[in-house]
């Protein structure tokens, strides 16, 4: 669940139900706990920290339970790791509902009572490969790229450093003042020449309206 929600806040019911969900799998689970656990199930494994990235370039795995931040995401795209997402707040719930409708992922809402609904996500998720496989093809137009990400931030932090800031690739719109990007300015300059027009009018049919009278 990341680090701002911390599994050991979970309700007891909520561990317990879980812990049973995930005992009940065949395959082997590893949580990220920040807690000790008594009673682990023989294919539960637990830790403070685990190394995310490496776990998820494992080959073997099937699923990635996450909170579904942005990072995990894509982190969980550029390994091909179909995800059950249980977002909390922030970006998390946009981030899953992206996942799943490109057909990777699961979404199950974050609540003391979720045990039930996860487990039969992840009877889904195991049964039907049709997550794996996607996942598995995003991954690879995910990582279909003329270089890799590591040379292209060597090659721009070292063009930045030459170049003293790289000033011409930054974006036109950092010369400009807040209010001249949102071109109040420009917004005002033709309010003012709408109001003299206005007024000029105004005066036209006020010394039309006095010569009439006269005349009158």
């Amino acid at each position: 669940m990341g680090s701002v929600l911390k599994a050991s806040a979970f309700k007891g019911n909520t561990k317990t139900e879980l812990l049973q969900v995930f005992g009940n799998l065949k395959q082997t689970v590893l949580w990220k706990f920040d807690e000790k656990i008594d009673g682990l199930p023989k294919n539960v494994h637990v830790r403070p920290w685990m190394p995310q990235s490496s776990i998820l370039a494992h080959p073997n795995v099937k699923i990635f339970i996450t909170h579904g931040g942005l990072l995990s995401t894509m982190e969980s795209l550029h390994y091909g790791v179909p995800i059950l997402a249980i977002p909390v707040f922030a970006d998390q719930p946009h981030n899953a509902a992206r996942s799943v409708e490109a057909g990777h992922a699961l979404r199950v809402k974050y609540s003391p009572e979720m045990a039930p609904e996860v487990k039969v996500a992840l009877e889904e998720m195991l049964r039907n490969d049709s997550y794996y496989k996607k996942a598995k093809e995003i991954s690879k137009l995910f990582r279909n790229r003329l270089n890799k990400p590591s040379d292209l931030i060597t090659h721009y932090v070292e063009m930045a450093i030459e170049t003293k800031g790289a000033l011409h690739l930054r974006s036109v719109i950092k010369q400009y003042q807040w209010y001249e990007y949102l071109m109040l300015d420009q917004l005002l300059f033709i309010c003012v020449i709408l109001y003299i027009i206005y007024s000029v009018i105004r005066k036209m049919f006020s010394a039309s309206k006095i010569s009439k009278r006269k005349n009158d």
